[in-house]
């Protein structure tokens, strides 16, 4: 009963196909989800072993773990 967009897709399958679009090609809807993010974010690329930690999650955990140890 959802609504149907032309191609025959539910409302939310066209919502989370516009959001990745959205996030791949507009930068700003990209920092708005790093900056709004309450916990912050990371992410691990298993082919490289590289990490990407965003400010929020080094603000928020980077910290936290300093002062426990420095406690």
């Amino acid at each position: 009963m959802g609504h149907q967009d032309t191609k025959g897709k539910s409302g939310q399958d066209y919502l989370k196909s516009e959001f990745y679009r959205l996030i791949q090609t507009d930068e700003t809807i990209f920092n708005f989800i790093l900056e709004s993010s309450y916990d912050g974010m990371w992410y691990l690329d298993l082919t490289t072993d590289k990490v990407f930690f965003s400010s929020r999650w080094n603000e928020t955990y980077m910290s936290t773990s300093l002062t426990k140890e420095n406690g």
